[in-house]
């Protein structure tokens, strides 16, 4: 992918891939409310990291499950990365999405400019009623060795942020404007509605002060490594790009539009691969334009305390809890 769009500002007014990556995608249920970190921030430094815009297709029906396939459940329809988006033109001449599908199917729209990101999912600590850290939230993976034996392991539960400006990303403009970055602070993101009237609603929380005296901040390289341990050796920028392009190219690659799509491309795919389920994103509707950001910023922080709770601590006062 060469010279990817980046950033907030970049939303308009190889073929065969590398190792198969597994990824999480962030979700919310209605009325759902979860804390992440950001590690990607709103806009690029340089021409390193910031938010990163493809152009995608959403619902798109899928062909039959491969013969070796093992699964439970075969997806009916999947998403991907439209491969004639303007980052692709090196690689692609067609898609067989835009060319074949869409024309035969009036459920299946053009494809729609999506951003990537990635986060941290955190877990708030509660005394006494009253919000004094949050911590890092990790999950549980069973892994093998190469002998076969599995093992079950813990790693930090990091998510794939992929949304529309619209009712997503365009939410945190206002904050990205008065605090001049994202990744300074932790976020408390709920979802609101369903199916095209979903929206999500963002609060920020207070930064969090170290036991050095600095501010919790992931542009600082040796913070962000906790989670993107190469951010010490090319920076916090480049080390979300890195993180997020063997994932989007698992959107785009021969072996995904092989797997769903076209099966003349089949050949791409290894018995392991074929077992795998993509994960299916929905669309992003459009929302309203975001508040006045000092009014949408004290309303949402009020959100934040539960019934009779004191007003959090001054800015500075949370406690990182690893």
């Amino acid at each position: 992918m060469q010279n990817p769009r980046r950033g907030a500002s970049s939303a308009p007014a190889n073929t065969g891939g590398g190792n198969f990556v597994r990824s999480h995608y962030f979700s919310l249920k209605p009325g759902e409310k979860r804390i992440i970190r950001f590690l990607t921030d709103y806009e690029p430094e340089g021409d390193k990291g910031g938010l990163l815009l493809l152009k995608q297709h959403f619902n798109v029906p899928t062909i039959e499950a491969p013969s070796d396939y093992t699964g439970d459940k075969w997806p009916q329809r999947a998403s991907a990365v439209c491969r004639r988006d303007p980052n692709l033109t090196d690689q692609f001449d067609s898609c067989i999405i835009c060319d074949e599908i869409v024309p035969v199917h009036s459920d299946v729209r053009k494809a729609a400019d999506r951003f990537w990101a990635v986060a941290a999912v955190r877990v708030q600590e509660w005394e006494d009623n009253r919000l004094v850290g949050v911590r890092d939230a990790k999950r549980t993976v069973v892994t093998k060795d190469a002998q076969g034996n599995e093992k079950e392991t813990e790693e930090l539960d990091l998510v794939v942020l992929n949304f529309s400006m619209n009712n997503f990303f365009g939410r945190l403009s206002a904050f990205y404007g008065l605090y001049g970055t994202l990744l300074d602070r932790d976020y408390q993101v709920e979802r609101k509605g369903e199916g095209l009237k979903t929206e999500y609603e963002f609060a920020p929380l207070n930064p969090i002060t170290l036991g050095d005296g600095r501010i919790f901040d992931l542009r600082e390289a040796d913070l962000m490594a906790r989670y993107l341990p190469r951010a010490t050796e090319v920076g916090y920028a480049a080390a979300s790009d890195e993180y997020l392009f063997p994932i989007i190219e698992q959107q785009y690659d021969d072996r995904h539009y092989g797997r769903f799509f076209d099966s003349r491309l089949r050949s791409a795919i290894t018995p392991a691969e074929s077992e795998a389920s993509e994960p299916v994103v929905t669309p992003a509707p459009a929302v309203a334009n975001t508040p006045d950001e000092e009014a949408q910023i004290a309303a949402l922080q009020e959100r934040l305390r539960p019934a009779g709770e004191t007003p959090p601590a001054p800015p500075g006062g949370l406690r990182d809890l690893g």
